[in-house]
């Protein structure tokens, strides 16, 4: 009995001297030699964009390492970020004790990190600080802050953030939540504020293929303009989710629900506020080509002064965009922008007319089609109806060489309801304006006859031509677009279009 005793005594002085001393040693051992294959995969990925150097020094508890990030031009001369790692070896992570702090359940390692701009970065000084847990099951334990800091040349200010994640099995799964404090951000003449953020996401990634979804509270979201638009929300949340499989189309969706937005303009007009917008977008993606988006919005109620409208809603699809030629056209506008700084403004305009007219063969080769499924909004005399559809062949690049070819391979068809009460304001506000600048200032109650007089003229006018028809108490409108010329109701539009009908031409 005694002889099992000092056995079992043994082996339990056994097991704990090898947690305490030989894993620590082990894992120390395994860092150090893991440490110098990370920096060299880390420098394989950079594609000229940084360089990185740095060095490892293990202790028997723990190690500490230090890596340096120097960014490659555009960045400013001599930016660089530090990070510094406390690598505290498991099981237990003995170092923590002495703060108070007692790691549970057993770890690897626990990885304390110290992210710092250097003296040449905007911003320099402390950026956050991480502490990773790399758990004996392979997962992965993350926890971030970022202290509050200011970039005054860039306009943004930040009173922080925090962030939790989980990865499993490397990174073939996890879940995480980023939260951030109020945010400030000057954008050329804009300003943007938005309150406490928190976004929740959870990713998986296996031989199926990867899928990420979560949810988001967006806090109130402020932009002003030095116009003196200014457009706020309240806060809203929402779903996100996106996709990938092999042999299947890229899959991307988003949800939100937004109490209250705001649009007030820099005059005196009266602000337009809608309440209960709700927007939907699901789109399909492959190799830099939107296959399809469809999006639908709706809302409550749409208010402006004493108008008010609603509820409504809006579904559209959009087909056939070639993304990767978008962003492209989008760098070759920003590097003419940088190239010709300085020079003659109409110079500038034509280099950027022969930029898109060089580029458009390539964003129409796609075909791209946009199409209207249902517009309906009811108004205060009743509900207005749209729909259309909007197609651009272009499978021929040199129809895009003149205006009339490339007239003629645009196609387009769409149907318009409007009440008679809603489109006898239209005119007036539109008639009211040309008689002020045909007829020079007139008495109020003059100018309320004579547009009275000549809205009734032209509706009777368009009647006549065809351009409207009567549908119970409202008006329909039916438009198409083919080879180049505009066609409403069956009848070709001619010169001058609608405005000359409208102003009597």
């Amino acid at each position: 009995m005694k002889g099992m005793k000092k056995w079992l005594v043994g082996g339990v002085l056994t097991v704990l001297l090898l947690f305490f001393l030989v894993v620590p040693f082990l894992v120390g051992l395994g860092l150090e030699r893991g440490y110098p294959v990370m920096l060299e995969r880390a420098q394989a990925q950079a594609e000229g964009r940084y360089a990185l150097e740095g060095r490892f020094s293990r202790g028997l508890l723990s190690s500490q390492s230090k890596t340096i990030v120097r960014f490659a031009p555009p960045g400013p001369e001599g930016s660089f970020l530090t990070l510094r790692q406390s690598w505290l070896h498991g099981p237990f992570a003995v170092p923590e004790w002495l703060e108070g702090r007692f790691p549970f359940p057993p770890v690897i390692a626990l990885v304390r990190n110290a992210v710092e701009a250097g003296a040449g970065s905007p911003g320099g000084g402390p950026l956050a600080e991480v502490l990773l847990r790399v758990n004996l099951d392979g997962s992965l334990d993350l926890e971030a802050d970022v202290p509050a800091f200011e970039l005054p040349g860039r306009g943004l200010s930040s009173a922080g953030a925090t962030a939790q994640g989980s990865f499993h099995g490397g990174i073939r799964g996890g879940r995480g939540q980023l939260a951030l404090a109020e945010i400030e951000l000057q954008l050329g003449a804009s300003r943007i504020d938005l309150a406490p953020t928190t976004v929740r996401v959870h990713g998986v990634s296996n031989e199926a293929g990867s899928r990420v979804d979560g949810t988001f509270d967006l806090g109130a979201l402020r932009v002003a303009r030095a116009s003196g638009l200014r457009i706020g929300l309240l806060p809203s949340f929402g779903t996100f989710e996106a996709s990938r499989a092999p042999n299947e189309l890229d899959l991307s969706a988003l949800e939100t629900e937004v109490g209250e937005i705001e649009i007030a303009r820099g005059d005196s007009s009266a602000p337009i506020i809608v309440r209960g917008g709700r927007l939907r977008l699901r789109a399909r993606t492959t190799a830099g080509q939107l296959v399809r988006m469809d999006l639908s919005f709706s809302l409550d109620s749409l208010e402006s002064g004493e108008q008010a409208y609603g509820p409504g809603r809006v579904r559209l699809q959009l087909r056939g965009v070639d993304l990767l030629a978008v962003s492209r056209l989008r760098d070759a506008l920003a590097q003419l922008q940088v190239s010709s700084a300085g020079a003659d403004p109409e110079a500038r305009d034509r280099a950027e007319t022969r930029l898109l007219h060089e580029w458009i063969p390539v964003l129409m080769a796609s075909s791209p089609e946009l199409e209207l499924e249902r517009l309906e909004l009811e108004g205060p005399g009743g509900k207005v109806e749209a729909g259309g559809r909007l197609k651009v062949d272009g499978r021929d690049p040199a129809a895009f060489e003149g205006e009339i070819t490339a007239m003629e391979a645009i196609e387009a068809r769409g149907y318009l309801l409007v009440p008679a009460p809603l489109l006898h304001g239209w005119l007036d506000g539109f008639l009211a304006g040309v008689l002020e600048a045909e007829a020079g200032a007139l008495p109020p109650e003059e100018l309320a006859a004579m547009t009275v007089f000549l809205r009734d003229m032209t509706v009777d006018r368009l009647l006549d031509e065809g351009m409207l028809r009567p549908s119970g108490d409202r008006y329909r409108v039916e438009m198409r677009f083919e080879q180049g010329v505009f066609i409403v109701n069956g009848k070709p539009l001619g010169p001058g279009g609608l405005s000359g009908l409208l102003s009597g031409g």
